[in-house]
Formats: C-alpha cells, sequence, structure tokens
C-alpha cells in the first residue's frame, strides 16, 4: 500500500487535500448564507398584543356567571372610561377572556367583575413600553399591579377565585 502512495507524485496528494478543504469550505459558506437570509428580518412578526387572559377558578356552567370590565380614570375610580360585557362564563371559553390593553393612547384602571365573584378585581397602574428588535419589528413590555400585585407581561393570565 505505501508503494501505491509512493507512486502518486507529492503535488497531486496536496493538490487533492486542497480539493477536499475548498469543497468543505464552501459547504460552510453555502450554510451561512442561508443561515443569514432565514433570519428574522427577514419575515414580518405578527403585531404584538398587550393582553391578559382572565380566568375565573370555581365556577360552573349552571352558575349563570356573567363578567365585564369597567376602565375608569388612573387612580379616579368615579370617572368611567369604557366598559366592555364579556357575556356568559362557561366551559367553552374556559371561564375566561382576553382583556386587551391600548398600546397607542393612556389606559385607565380596569375593574373586573363577574356575578359569581365577590367584590371587583382591579388592575392598576399599567405602564406599556414599545421598543423595536433588530430587524424593526416592535417589542411591547409592559407592567401591571393587579389587586396591589406587582406584575409583568410574564404573567400571561390572571386567576380568579370564586
Amino acid at each position: 500500500m505505501n508503494e501505491d502512495r509512493n507512486r502518486i507524485p507529492a503535488s497531486h496528494r496536496r493538490s487533492k487535500s486542497k480539493v477536499v478543504m475548498l469543497k468543505l469550505f464552501s459547504g460552510v459558506f453555502v450554510l451561512f448564507i442561508l443561515f443569514l437570509s432565514s433570519s428574522c428580518c427577514n419575515n414580518k412578526a405578527p403585531e404584538p398584543v398587550a393582553a391578559v387572559k382572565i380566568k375565573f377558578e370555581g365556577l360552573k356552567d349552571s352558575y349563570q356567571s356573567r363578567a365585564w370590565v369597567i376602565e375608569t380614570a388612573k387612580g379616579d375610580s368615579s370617572t368611567k372610561i369604557d366598559s366592555v360585557y364579556y357575556g356568559l362564563m362557561h366551559h367553552v371559553v374556559g371561564y375566561s377572556f382576553l382583556l386587551e390593553f391600548r398600546k397607542d393612547e393612556p389606559n385607565g384602571d380596569y375593574y373586573i367583575y363577574a356575578d359569581s365573584v365577590r367584590g371587583p378585581n382591579v388592575i392598576t397602574e399599567f405602564v406599556l413600553n414599545t421598543d423595536q428588535d433588530k430587524c424593526g419589528n416592535d417589542v411591547i413590555t409592559y407592567t401591571y399591579r393587579f389587586n396591589g400585585i406587582f406584575e409583568t407581561q410574564k404573567v400571561h393570565e390572571i386567576t380568579i377565585h370564586k
């Protein structure tokens, strides 16, 4: 076998290894280009939403519990801004609804009511921050207090017990 190797000129052996290295380099280069072309900047991200899922625990369909939210001015529960009626809470909707916050104008305080739940639960001190990622897509972060407890956008669901 050594004799076969000795019959191949040294220059030919070196050029064969150069070809292998060149193929390897070109393969890595093509993979790098494919990786760059599939980056986030070529795809438009979905529009971000500032929202939290409000879920009622301990309800049954037989309770016929209706839910609604009243938005008031920040720090002033006597000044109503808006109200949304979410209807009957039942198993089809998982006894829950999605409460969306406004991104383009100030948010007030949100008083959450249900027939089967004692008293209001309230979201206060809502603060929204909008930034952009490296691809120019909007990224939103927000903080708020739910019944006085500080929360962030990482809390996707608030549970209200009957």
